[in-house]
């Protein structure tokens, strides 16, 4: 048996031992009565998808609403997995300071440590610019779309011969390209595919067991949720289990699935230094650091979308440590509804 099948098995072996402890749903308390009123409310109007909240680090929320496949009449639970979007960005800068933390690399070293034939305008931006999204590229680097076929190589040509949006460092522009210029260096850096890193760096010992890749079908069927009610579908099943796996038209910034545990199990690794720790863990918390309401309340915010039903969203209300994650596949539009997220956090203090 080949290697990577030989991984592929123990990884579903792996899932279907931890599925069990993640599709229990949890209704605790009083606090999470009035949580599951509000979200049924909301699944009486057409929401799909799932819903974790924790306190304290004790969840006292998990279940899921709505149909995860309404053509085969599965419904969403509290194991349900879906794909996360942007949140995979979230994993891009922990890569890159996983390898910070192994003394491999800097955020301050400019790109052209990287790649050599990046262009004037380009080699003296440095990683930390890239990061915060003030080097100035662009959004996209694409022609087609998420599933546009394209090599590492490819990808490099065309982020690197874009014109600067600004100049580096004097502005910020959301930007897909830059991430996918980070998963480049991960490669680069570690010999290792940006995927194998995320997975035996990160993933792992985070315990994230039923989070995996565009294509991969190691989740039970019940257990994937496809997208539905949205601008598009793509594939046999509009689930990313059956998407073509992730090229570099995404890489680093989207391609990834799994669960709503499995994102509170992230959540839970990086506060205890199972992840990184040291000045990469303080580096972390610093750019991930949100700025106070107009109360001087505070929520770190992760969110992630696409045109094919899914967003997936991470609240993380530092000053009540308070965690709210959710997730749907029935989502028209690829963003979150601002009311149903002012109204979870609104019920959440109250």
């Amino acid at each position: 048996m080949k290697t990577g099948h030989l991984r592929l098995l123990i990884l579903t072996l792996l899932f279907a031992r931890s599925a069990a402890a993640q599709t229990e749903t949890v209704v605790t308390g009083d606090l999470s009565q009035r949580l599951d009123s509000f979200v049924t409310e909301w699944a009486h109007q057409g929401f799909a998808g799932a819903v974790l909240v924790a306190k304290n680090d004790e969840v006292v929320l998990l279940k899921g609403y709505g149909m995860a496949d309404p053509a085969r009449a599965y419904p969403n639970g509290p194991g349900t997995v879906f794909d996360m979007g942007s949140i995979v960005k979230d994993f891009t800068l922990a890569a890159i300071l996983k390898l910070e933390e192994q003394d491999r690399l800097r955020v301050a070293d400019p790109l052209g440590t990287f790649f050599p034939e990046a262009p004037k305008d380009k080699a003296h931006i440095t990683v930390d610019q890239v990061i915060r999204m003030s080097a100035g590229f662009h959004q996209y680097h694409d022609d087609s779309g998420d599933f546009q076929e394209m090599s590492r190589d490819e990808a490099m040509q065309r982020i690197l011969a874009q014109p600067l949006l600004f100049k580096p460092g004097t502005d910020r522009a959301y930007s897909n390209s830059g991430y996918t210029l980070l998963a480049a260096i991960v490669e680069l850096v570690s010999g290792e595919s940006f995927h194998g890193f995320l997975r035996a760096h990160l993933f792992e010992p985070a315990g994230m067991t039923s989070t995996g890749f565009y294509g991969e079908r190691t989740v039970p069927d019940e257990l994937v949720a496809s997208g539905h009610g949205a601008l598009a579908s793509y594939g046999e099943r509009n689930a990313p289990q059956y998407w073509p796996e992730t090229t570099w038209a995404l890489m680093g910034s989207g391609g990834v699935f799994g669960s709503l545990m499995d994102l509170y199990q992230w959540h839970r690794a990086l506060r205890e230094g199972r992840v990184l720790a040291g000045e990469a863990l303080e580096r972390y918390w610093a750019y991930r650091s949100p700025p106070a309401d107009a109360e001087g309340r505070r929520v770190r915010i992760m969110a992630g979308g696409n045109d094919f039903g899914f967003v997936f969203v991470f609240l993380h209300l530092l000053d009540e440590d308070g965690l709210i994650i959710f997730a749907q596949n029935n989502n028209p539009n690829g963003e979150e509804d601002p009311e149903f997220v002012r109204g979870l956090i609104r019920v959440f203090r109250d």
